[in-house]
C-alpha cells in the first residue's frame, strides 16, 4: 500500500522527460549555470557518440555507453559540483578526493563560476571517459 501511495502522489516526476529532468537542475537561482552546462554538454559530445547525459532528481549522470564516467549537481546558486571516476590519479587542489560526497566517482571540481569549467576539467572529464571503454 506504502508503495502505491507513493507512485500516486509521485507520479509526476516519473513521468517527467529527459528534458523536464533537465529543466529541475537549473529552475530559480540556479538558472546561472545553465548556460555553462549546455556548453559542457556540447564538449562532451564531441569525445563520442556513445556519450549520454542522463539526468535524474539529484544530479546529471555522465555516460558512455552505460558505464558512467562522471557525474554534474548543481549544488546550489553559488556552486556546480562536477563528479569525475579517475581511479588511480592523485588528488590536487582542484581536483579533489570525491570521499563521501559521492561513491559513484572518485574525484570532485568544485565550479563557483561557470568560467572554471575550462580545459582542464574538459581534460579529466576526457580521461575518464577514455577509461570507461
Amino acid at each position: 500500500a506504502n508503495a502505491i501511495a507513493h507512485l500516486l502522489l509521485n507520479s509526476d516526476k516519473l513521468a517527467a522527460s529527459p528534458d523536464d529532468k533537465l529543466a529541475a537542475h537549473f529552475t530559480g537561482n540556479k538558472e546561472k549555470w545553465r548556460k555553462g552546462y549546455d556548453a559542457l554538454a556540447a564538449k562532451l559530445a564531441k569525445f563520442g557518440a556513445d556519450v549520454a547525459l542522463s539526468p535524474n532528481r539529484t544530479y546529471i549522470n555522465l555516460q558512455r555507453g552505460s558505464k558512467k564516467f562522471g557525474i554534474v549537481q548543481v549544488a546550489s546558486a553559488e556552486r556546480l559540483d562536477i563528479g569525475i571516476k579517475l581511479k588511480g590519479v592523485a588528488p590536487t587542489a582542484r581536483l579533489e578526493a570525491a570521499g563521501a560526497w559521492n561513491a559513484m566517482v572518485t574525484h570532485r571540481v568544485r565550479i563557483d563560476d561557470p568560467k572554471q569549467i575550462d580545459a582542464e576539467v574538459v581534460a579529466w572529464l576526457k580521461q575518464a571517459y577514455a577509461a570507461a571503454a
